[in-house]
């Protein structure tokens, strides 16, 4: 009996389906320079990215201050984490990246050993 060209066709196509999904799972492109405005702010805070596969480098920069270097940057599909020292003060970022737009969580020491989180929009390569 023989086989219809679907039935011999069909194997190769869904191996080709099947290797094609970790291409759309990788992370997402988050190099470039950003302007990063917490809320209830009217400055904005620079923070230029690099990126070598889900590792992430670079500086953080208050509009008023010195820049910070970017620690343990990690990117996984559109989230990326950071952490960065400001005033010899410890920061964690969590940010949530869509094309040229990033909403961040930027958690910090606060007074008597408290924390506070800080919301902020970022927009890439220019500013709010």
């Amino acid at each position: 009996m023989k086989k219809s060209p679907i039935v011999s066709v069909l194997p190769a196509v869904l191996a080709m389906l099947a290797l094609s999904v970790p291409i759309y799972a990788q992370a997402a492109i988050a190099v470039g320079k950003w302007y990063v405005l917490p809320d209830g702010k009217s400055e904005a805070t620079t923070l230029v990215l690099t990126q070598s596969g889900d590792a992430i480098t670079g500086n953080w920069t208050p509009p008023k201050g010195a820049a910070s270097p970017i620690e343990n940057g990690k990117i996984a599909a559109d989230t990326l984490t950071f952490s960065f020292t400001s005033q010899k003060k410890q920061f964690n970022a969590t940010g949530h990246l869509v094309g040229d737009t990033m909403t961040f969580d930027i958690v910090g020491p606060k007074k008597w050993g408290q924390t506070r989180t800080i919301h902020a929009t970022a927009a890439r390569g220019e500013m709010l």
